[in-house]
């Protein structure tokens, strides 16, 4: 990931999105431990970019627990449209889909701002715990799962420069 350029992942499910690579922006737990609060996902690995100039189609078929969502998991996507890293659609017939538009109405000017995409690089890495656990059980094994590739609107954990009150 660092030596590269842009990154393009597709699902079957129909999401296209690539973006640019910073050095910069790029992080997770796949370099050594070697700095005071280096946290490593257990069983190890993920990797976490903020991604430049990106677009293109996301299909989300779940919902950060921790925003108390009225499900976590849909039956249906919501279909999330990138236009240089701004999510100008939102849209689908998911549980979640009317939730998600107003929490970003209700959000800062910057809480349509694409800050974060994450996987896990770990083959065997599962989440830990289940939704209806607290935040702490599941949230590292979320970020770091091999089959599920983590987004996030607003806040840019890292070099992205944009900030918002919502993530």
């Amino acid at each position: 990931i660092e030596q590269g350029k842009t990154a393009r992942v597709t699902t079957s499910l129909g999401t296209d999105i690539s973006f640019n690579l910073n050095p910069r922006g790029i992080m997770g737990s796949f370099r050594p431990l070697n700095m005071p609060g280096d946290m490593l996902a257990i069983p190890g690995g993920r990797v976490g970019m903020n991604p430049e100039h990106g677009y293109g189609i996301l299909y989300a078929e779940s919902i950060a627990a921790s925003q108390d969502p009225p499900q976590v998991f849909m039956s249906k996507p919501i279909k999330i449209v990138w236009d240089d890293n701004w999510a100008v659609e939102i849209s689908g017939e998911g549980e979640c889909t009317e939730w998600l538009v107003q929490m970003m109405e209700t959000g800062d000017r910057n809480a349509r701002w694409w800050g974060e995409c994450m996987f896990g690089i770990h083959p065997k890495s599962n989440a830990f715990g289940y939704p209806s656990a607290p935040t702490e059980v599941y949230f590292t094994g979320v970020h770091s799962r091999p089959d599920t590739l983590h987004n996030a609107l607003g806040h840019s954990a890292g070099a992205g420069g944009v900030v918002s009150n919502r993530h």
